[in-house]
C-alpha cells in the first residue's frame, strides 16, 4: 500500500523539477526559507503578504498569483486541483 499523498507529492516535486528544466523561473520551491529569493514558497509569500496587510491597518491582503504548480496542487490558501485515489 502506497498512500495517495506520497505519490502526491512525489509527482508534484517532479512537475516542479520538470518546470525548471524547461526554464520556467515562476515556479517555487517549497524548501526554500531565503526570503530574498524569487524561489521561495507561494505559502511564505502569501503569509508575508497578510502580515505587511495587517501592520497597514487592516488594509485588504493584496492578491497574490500562486505558480503554477501551486495552483494545480494547493498551497496554504487553496485546495489541490488533483486527487489520488
Amino acid at each position: 500500500y502506497i498512500p495517495g499523498s506520497s505519490l502526491k507529492g512525489a509527482t508534484r516535486a517532479r512537475a516542479e523539477k520538470l518546470l525548471r528544466s524547461f526554464g520556467r523561473v515562476d515556479i517555487c520551491d517549497p524548501t526554500c526559507d531565503d526570503k530574498s529569493s524569487n524561489l521561495r514558497s507561494c505559502s511564505s509569500k502569501i503569509a508575508e503578504a497578510r502580515t505587511k496587510s495587517d501592520a497597514a491597518e487592516q488594509k485588504p491582503t493584496p492578491e497574490i498569483t500562486p505558480c503554477p504548480v501551486c495552483d494545480l496542487f494547493g498551497h496554504v490558501d487553496a485546495c489541490s486541483r488533483v486527487y489520488l485515489e
